[in-house]
């Protein structure tokens, strides 16, 4: 191994040491005043010099590290749980929207290529299959007004524009 080879791998064992060892070791903080006069906080007071130990707050345990059976870990996996189930409903609120949403494009496009139809047969006669009599029928004008009047009301429903 070569020497830079050793520089480099030194701040990974030191960090790989630190990260083994400081959350075992029981965490003090002091609080003295410097020689420049500066108040000076640290883990080890120097020797010599007035220092205060300051209390640490009590943490609470984290998910990971709370006991199965303690309240602690009930209410995280409770927690977690209606956030998955709130996260789901979410989901599901957002499929019905967008597929309510692709649903309303698909009616306005059919009521737009009918009233764009309606509008190209205004004042002309127009023919069209009826299959019950096998046979081809004008279309009456009440027939077109009919029709009008339900494109134009399904369009007024459906807030297309």
């Amino acid at each position: 191994m070569t020497l830079a080879r050793r520089v480099r791998l030194s701040p990974v064992l030191i960090l790989l040491f630190a990260a083994v060892v400081l959350p075992t070791a029981d965490a003090q903080v002091y609080k003295w005043r410097g020689s420049d006069g500066r108040i000076v906080y640290g883990d080890v007071p120097p020797e010599g010099a007035s220092a205060e130990k300051l209390p640490l707050p009590e943490l609470p345990p984290s998910p990971r590290e709370a006991p199965a059976g303690s309240p602690d870990a009930a209410s995280w996996q409770d927690q977690e749980r209606m956030f998955q189930q709130r996260r789901l409903y979410r989901e599901k609120e957002e499929a019905k929207e967008a597929r309510a949403e692709a649903d309303k494009k698909k009616l306005c496009a059919s009521l737009q290529r009918e009233q764009r139809y309606l509008d190209a047969i205004r004042g002309r006669r127009v023919v069209r299959w009826n299959s019950e009599k096998n046979d081809y029928e004008y279309l009456s004008d009440e027939d077109r007004s009919a029709m009008e009047n339900r494109v134009r009301e399904a369009s007024d429903q459906s807030a297309c524009n």
